[in-house]
């Protein structure tokens, strides 16, 4: 995922779509702008997957915002390959805690200051005359805003903007307008269904032709509106000196908790709003008010759900109800992979044995669920030998279902080579399954098969795991890695000869090139090389720089001398 970050109005959202586009264009890849990332679905992920192998492209999808997305970069987590990519914005410092938690690589572009020089440009596009930089300017650079410094280049302010789109609104379409522009701030796109209830007495938005450019349609079936830019609704908010707190609990009260989506815009909005440093006086004023409407949808709350409800009432100032929800926030309470998430963020040493059963429960029932790869981890981490034996098991039919994918995979393994061998041995089967089912095509679960099959000695395993390896470099499926083929090369001492000879031919072929040069590569060769292939290794391994190898080339010398 590449992340374009910069402050409200610098171009971000601008910048990567005209990328994305730009690489679409030119056929490097399929690009795609998902307007709801909160509605993709696994069948949706499973569609993508099929369109680039179809396409043999890369995958681009464009959002707005991600880190408003965690459920989304969840299931990303899980589903993520290399020709699926993210191109995503988002504001500085939005990111908050738990990044490192992802599987997928993260990379961030911040745009920072503009540079004057650029004005003559946005002049020329703006189809207005050249104007002179001044302190102003130079300051409006200094943000990176390229929207407050368009504005300013036409002799005109967010102020003038937000008057000029108030004064013709009827006073209906305003208060209908003010809502959308609530939302708006935190790029929140409102469901029509809300909006109609809230101004039943005026109809639907869409027959009032004064709003007509300021709202829109989102949604995958239009059933949500949305204002356009954020910076834009928080100058209308000031200009119409609307107290957003009480405006934002009226919205709320507007929103059937029978509804999930309506639910989860209550709680969103309510978040945004009071987490807002900007609100905190007002929000701490109306701590009777709000503490009402979170103990409101507190009753259909999942469990992370709870978790943000009591952090608002902490920020509305009645920290004791807080400690109250967080007590109800019990693993009874976990429905969703977000809960599981969460919950599997405060497991600790401590407390895994009483976590253990409901999150176990919770992974059998939900195939489908994320943090899979997680909770295997910290079973590895503090689990005994039967329950690691457990999920093993659970875990082993999971994969072949989910048809192995690479993360969870690995742990999977790791968590056979680590637990105890009594416990183990009988789950040996899922890396067999694995080669026979699967094949190899990523290093590190190669890695992992090797380490399994070296622990626990199995002659079929072994072999398989040898032969298998040893095919899928040969044609290309698996890359020719150094540190795999070491370790091959010392899996491969105890398989049959053929085998044997199969491994060091790949061993060979690296030799002939670049290899040649690498002494733990020579190391390898001489690990496994048949005895008319000893003079060869020996002369490559004399041929290495002295000053630097000497003691793998004395390595090399003693593991022929030794066979």
């Amino acid at each position: 995922m590449v992340i374009v970050s910069g402050q409200a109005g610098s171009g971000k959202s601008s910048i990567a779509r005209r990328v994305a586009w730009d690489l679409h264009h030119q056929g490097h890849v399929i690009a795609l702008d998902v307007k709801s990332p909160s509605s993709i679905t696994t069948a949706t992920w499973d569609h993508l997957n099929r369109l680039q192998r179809l396409c043999k492209r890369p995958v681009l999808l464009v959002i707005d915002d991600v880190w408003r997305y965690k459920d989304f970069l969840v299931d990303y987590d899980s589903i993520w390959r290399p020709d699926i990519c993210l191109l995503a914005t988002s504001r500085p410092g939005e990111a908050g805690e738990g990044t490192s938690s992802y599987s997928f690589p993260i990379d961030s572009v911040e745009l920072k200051a503009l540079d004057p020089a650029v004005v003559p440009d946005l002049c020329d596009k703006l189809a207005i005359p050249l104007v002179p930089i001044s302190k102003t300017i130079e300051k409006l650079c200094g943000s990176g805003q390229i929207l407050a410094l368009a504005l300013y280049l036409q002799n005109s302010t967010f102020k003038n903007l937000a008057e000029s789109i108030l004064e013709p609104l009827s006073p209906e379409s305003k208060e209908i307008y003010l809502d959308l522009c609530v939302a708006g701030v935190y790029d929140l796109t409102m469901p029509l269904s809300v909006l109609m209830r809230r101004h039943s007495a005026i109809g639907s938005p869409w027959h009032d032709r004064s709003l007509e450019g300021l709202v829109f349609k989102a949604g995958s079936n239009n059933e949500q509106m949305k204002v356009g830019h954020a910076l834009v609704a928080k100058a209308v908010l000031s200009s119409a000196s609307a107290h957003v707190p009480r405006r934002t609990l009226e919205i709320c009260k507007a929103c059937s908790l029978r509804d999930d989506e309506q639910r989860r815009f209550a709680l969103k909005l309510l978040y945004e709003v009071a987490l807002d440093a900007t609100h905190a006086p007002a929000v701490r004023a109306m701590t009777e008010e709000v503490e009402k409407e979170v103990l409101r949808q507190a009753d259909s709350a999942e469990f992370s759900d709870l978790y943000r409800l009591a952090l608002i009432l902490t920020k509305a100032g009645a920290s004791q109800s807080a400690d109250t929800l967080i007590a109800r926030a019990t693993h009874d309470k976990m429905k969703t992979s977000m809960d599981a998430v969460m919950l599997l963020a405060q497991v600790k040493k401590e407390n895994f044995n009483q976590l253990f059963v409901p999150l176990f429960d919770f992974y059998e029932k939900h195939a489908a669920a994320h943090g899979r790869r997680r909770f295997i981890a910290l079973t590895r981490l503090y689990g005994d030998g039967k329950q690691m034996a457990a999920l093993a098991k659970l875990t082993g039919e999971w994969l072949q279902v989910a048809k192995y994918p690479v993360t969870e995979t690995c742990a999977t393994f790791d968590l056979l080579n680590y637990g105890p061998t009594s416990d183990m041995k009988e789950h040996v089967h899922i890396v067999e399954n694995y080669v026979n089912k699967h094949g190899f095509d990523d290093v590190d679960a190669a890695l992992a098969a090797i380490r399994v099959a070296s622990r626990f000695r199995i002659d079929e395993v072994q072999l398989r795991v040898v032969e298998t390896i040893v095919d899928a470099i040969s044609t290309g499926s698996l890359k020719k890695d150094i540190t795999l083929v070491s370790q091959l090369a010392r899996l491969a001492r105890r398989v049959p000869h053929a085998a044997q000879l199969a491994a060091f031919g790949v061993i060979k072929t690296m030799l002939s090139g670049s290899g040649a040069q690498s002494p733990r590569l020579l190391v390898s060769a001489a690990l496994i090389a048949p005895p008319n292939e000893f003079n060869e290794v020996r002369r490559l391994a004399a041929a290495l720089p002295a000053n630097r190898c000497g003691r793998r080339q004395r390595s090399v010398e003693h593991i022929l001398a030794s066979r």
